[in-house]
Order: structure tokens, then C-alpha cells, then sequence
């Protein structure tokens, strides 16, 4: 009997995510978070490799985890909160 053979996995396809039908790069371009040639950069790196755009931007120094955390709060109409700053009570951990 023949033993079927995986692939290995591909990096995924680099289609960009959307931010309220934004393409997610360009929502971050137009709140002022990024200039258009570092995007070009990560864009670059992302058809490449297929990482996710988040992850390039930060790794390049383009944007902070923060920053993008607060983004996606603002364009969600959420609130942004930084927990690390919260004193949380020990009965709720």
C-alpha cells in the first residue's frame, strides 16, 4: 500500500487584512502610523515571505505592538487599555 506524501505547508497567500474595507496597511498609512515607503518596505518583505504585515512592521521598527494595539481599538470603537499600567485586584487574577 503507498504512503501518501504531504507538502510541506506554504506561507499564506498575502492578502492583505481590511480594516473597516480598508486594506490594513493602507488604514495605518492613512492615520499617519506609517510613512508610504516604509509600507512599500514591508510589503515587499510580505510577498517574500508571507508573514503577516503586523509582524513586519514591528520587526522592521515601522510601528510598536502598542501602537497597533491601539489602532485596532480606535477603528473598533473600543476602548485601548494598558493592563500592565492597572493595579488588578489578586481575587480577580
Amino acid at each position: 500500500m503507498a504512503t501518501k506524501t504531504t507538502e510541506p505547508a506554504k506561507p499564506s497567500e498575502s492578502r492583505p487584512r481590511r480594516a473597516h474595507g480598508k486594506d490594513f496597511g493602507e488604514s495605518l498609512l492613512s492615520a499617519g502610523l506609517l510613512t508610504p515607503a516604509q509600507l512599500d518596505d514591508a510589503r515587499k518583505i510580505q510577498r517574500k515571505t508571507g508573514d503577516e504585515l503586523e509582524r513586519i512592521l514591528v520587526r522592521l521598527n515601522h510601528i510598536t505592538e502598542d501602537q497597533i494595539a491601539q489602532f485596532h481599538a480606535k477603528s473598533s470603537n473600543l476602548p485601548y487599555l494598558q493592563l500592565m499600567e492597572m493595579d488588578i485586584p489578586r481575587q480577580a487574577i
